[in-house]
């Protein structure tokens, strides 16, 4: 249903047009060679042609769901719709935001990119921009079919959890009365990306700011009538400040060069995906004793789980594990804290699925990772041999109820990935 509202939305009261056509390729492939592939369906010859994303954050994978629901649905006659369901397959593979590099790719797009503006140049941060613009292959895939099928008109990048539905700019807040004061003038280089000051807003001209806000509104009521839910239409920026954005380059891309087709570009902020059944038992292993009760207590209080069994140690959790395989009952999530002595969670991990091996386990038992640090190449690595696993970065705030909710919202994505 949500694929259904989205269609139609962009595309109201459309004539009737020939039988739908469909095909499907490789787009490219990601940086660890995963393939990438793109689909075609509807209208070939219809000029409404609309790009739609899927899972550029691999940690947030609605996108995914969606696009295959849309894919696979009815659609409106005149149409023709391109989808790309996993555009970051290494980092869904993972379960972390940034792709197989530890770039994150929606701050790798050729707009506003060497500002800064919500993104960093460190590589072991969570908005890590890349070396340059389109350094990865998945924007890069992206570009390419902007660039081949040049009629492509609209576009929307799917994400979440936040339920709104965002428009440009990201970069600063927007005005309609000034087109010298945009993205391309050095002369306001610097002044970009604070909100509420007067010294810059970026130049949006007022028919495309009227259209954004118009088809955005019937977007959030379509969704409220099938959701039941009120999403909310604001300007990117009304999130955060960004720069190098899939929607801001996309709509850039005619200001920079006016032979390019004018390309209107929304971001989705899906609702959550909710957990469904309640898990059997969880086994959290966290050397911190009060952080692993109260982590232990929440999850049972957020109805994650119906039972939460803490251990110490890694040696611990590898003990309470074989127990409760020679008992035949359940296990539905390990929980590994990486930084645990004197076994952190990583050779934990790998003793697991060695132990489930000789066990000769008919499946193996999902395993999230948390901790503070960004993921390296090595813990990526682990995680792809240990799979089906996640990784949770606490961030800043590991507070336990922080912590439960965010492993609330992860969780399904983790089952996904142990039934894909």
């Amino acid at each position: 249903m949500l694929a259904a509202y989205i269609t139609a939305t962009f595309l109201a009261a459309l004539p009737q047009g020939e039988p739908p056509q469909e095909w499907h390729g490789l787009l490219g492939k990601s940086e660890r060679g995963r393939p990438i592939r793109v689909h075609r369906l509807g209208d070939f010859s219809s000029p409404r042609k609309i790009l739609v994303v899927g899972c550029i954050h691999g940690d947030e994978c609605e996108g995914i769901d969606i696009t295959r629901r849309l894919r696979h649905g009815p659609l409106p006659p005149g149409l023709d719709l391109w989808i790309v369901h996993n555009l970051n397959p290494d980092g869904r593979r993972l379960g972390i935001r940034l792709n197989g590099r530890g770039v994150d790719l929606n701050r790798n797009f050729d707009f506003l990119w060497s500002t800064g503006i919500g993104t960093s140049s460190d590589s072991c941060s969570d908005t890590f921009k890349g070396s340059a613009p389109f350094s990865e292959p998945e924007t890069r895939n992206v570009r390419y079919l902007l660039e081949t099928y040049h009629n492509i008109g609209y576009f929307m990048d799917i994400h979440s959890y936040s339920e709104l539905v965002l428009y440009p700019w990201g970069d600063d807040e927007n005005q309609t009365t000034d087109p010298a004061m945009n993205f391309r003038n050095p002369a306001y280089d610097g002044l970009r990306g604070t909100p509420g000051d007067t010294v810059y807003r970026e130049h949006l001209p007022a028919a495309d700011l009227d259209w954004f806000v118009s088809t955005g509104s019937r977007l959030r009521d379509a969704m409220a009538i099938v959701r039941g839910r009120l999403y909310t239409i604001q300007q990117s920026i009304g999130l955060y400040p960004t720069s190098a954005t899939s929607d801001d380059y996309v709509y850039s891309r005619n200001s920079a060069d006016a032979s390019r087709r004018k390309v209107f570009g929304f971001t989705l902020e899906t609702a959550r995906t909710p957990l469904g059944a309640v898990l059997e038992c969880i086994v959290l292993a966290d050397d911190e004793l009060l952080f692993r009760r109260l982590l232990s207590d929440l999850l049972v209080e957020e109805k994650v789980a119906k039972e939460v069994v803490g251990c110490e140690t890694g040696p611990a959790l590898l003990t309470e594990c074989v127990r409760r395989f020679q008992a035949e009952r359940p296990i539905s999530l390990v929980i590994l804290d990486i930084l645990m002595a004197p076994m952190d969670g990583a050779v934990a991990a790998l003793a697991l699925r060695a132990l489930e091996k000789g066990l000769d386990r008919p499946a193996l038992v999902p395993i999230l990772f948390v901790s503070g640090m960004q993921a390296d190449d090595s813990l990526r690595r682990i995680i792809e041999h240990c799979g089906p696993a996640l990784y949770l970065n606490k961030g800043k705030d590991a507070s336990p109820p922080r912590l439960a909710r965010r492993l609330k919202e992860l969780i399904p994505h983790l089952l996904t990935v142990r039934s894909a």
